[in-house]
């Protein structure tokens, strides 16, 4: 078992579930980035000038399926 999360199709039979799961797209941002946070020097807010370690960039997705709603962070090079 790999220990990655199964992915599923829309419309398509869960395999722990006898039932059809379908899936919706909330929102799709395909040019989203991920920066790590730098530890805050003060109890002031971050800052996004801060911001400079950038650790993803990829299309990230709200979807929603069955009573789940999940955020994807895909990565498109893979």
């Amino acid at each position: 078992m790999s220990g990655a999360a199964p992915k599923y199709h829309p419309a398509t039979v869960s395999p722990d579930r006898a039932e059809y799961e379908v899936e919706r797209i909330r929102v799709s941002i395909p040019d989203a980035h991920v920066f790590r946070l730098p530890p805050r020097t003060s109890s002031a807010a971050w800052r996004g000038a801060d911001w400079t370690e950038k650790i993803w960039q990829g299309t990230l997705r709200v979807v929603e399926r069955g009573n789940r709603t999940l955020v994807l962070l895909v990565d498109e090079r893979r």
